[in-house]
């Protein structure tokens, strides 16, 4: 599945990764990311919907694209650490 296909692009988890990245953030700006409160609380809710009942295939893209941005941020991060011990 392309994840920015013409219904995920939207998921509030794809913009706040860009918005953040845009601005070319630092090594310990990368390291610091998090999520705002309001996308935690969504993933939160979507995790709890995905427990108690099959999600839909839209729910479903949303859980898998914050799966896509944890991964591809705790890649990020980990390249962030290094770079960052490697210029001390």
């Amino acid at each position: 599945m392309s994840i920015m296909n013409n219904s995920t692009h939207d998921f509030p988890v794809f913009t706040e990764l860009i918005e953040f990245l845009v601005h070319a953030p630092s090594y310990t700006e990368i390291i610091a990311f998090k999520v705002s409160a309001e996308v935690q609380e969504r993933l939160e809710a979507l995790l709890d919907a995905n427990r108690e009942r099959i999600l839909s295939p839209l729910e479903q893209a949303e859980l898998d694209a914050y799966q896509q941005v944890d991964h591809l941020m705790i890649l990020l991060k980990a390249r962030a650490r290094q770079a960052f011990i490697s210029i001390k």
